[in-house]
């Protein structure tokens, strides 16, 4: 994508084209080997509190004892508040928050 800066003649501007798609932000995902032998934390950011309103979480963020991690954060309606979120990385969340031998430290749990 180009931008445009003040510079530019009116007539130059015409030249650039902006797709509402190229500026959508499509989620990301950072894992740096995570793999917990006894424990890992969770962490969440969320559109808000009231989840009984509809509010949802967008972030994961998961720590083992090594400091490893995986992180995954999907997008967000800016209108509607409505999360996106990646299959694949909520298959990898739900996978660990399933394994009932590893302990789990929340972080805020009671939201």
């Amino acid at each position: 994508m180009r931008v445009a800066s003040r510079s530019l003649q009116p007539s130059l501007l015409s030249d650039i084209e902006f797709r509402a798609e190229d500026l959508l932000f499509k989620g990301y995902r950072e894992d740096t080997g995570f793999n917990p032998s006894r424990a890992f934390s969770l962490d969440t950011e969320s559109t808000g509190l009231r989840h009984w309103k509809g509010d949802r979480p967008f972030a994961f963020v998961l720590v083992d004892e090594q400091c490893r991690h995986f992180y995954c954060e999907w997008p967000v309606d800016p209108y509607t508040r409505e999360v996106r979120p990646v299959e694949e990385d909520l298959a990898i969340v739900q996978k660990w928050l399933a394994e009932p031998d590893l302990d789990k430290v929340y972080h805020h749990s009671k939201h």
